[in-house]
């Protein structure tokens, strides 16, 4: 239902655990530059794209919690 899917660099599914933690950590240490985040093996390359899909994940969350 309110999964956070990620691909990560090597085209793998990554079912964020605590998105809330998750997307914590992407703001406030991957701020507004480029980088590299490590997940349970995972790699992810944050970037202006990545953290716009965490956005988006958030904004379809609150939606629905408005509508229902």
């Amino acid at each position: 239902m309110n999964q956070l899917i990620l691909r990560d660099r090597n085209g793998v599914d990554y079912e964020v655990k605590d998105a809330q933690r998750f997307s914590n950590h992407i703001f406030n240490v991957h701020g507004e530059v480029s980088s590299i985040h490590e997940e349970e093996g995972h790699y992810f390359l944050v970037d202006d794209d990545f953290r716009e899909k965490i956005r988006i994940f958030y904004l379809k969350i609150n939606k629905n919690l408005i509508t229902c």
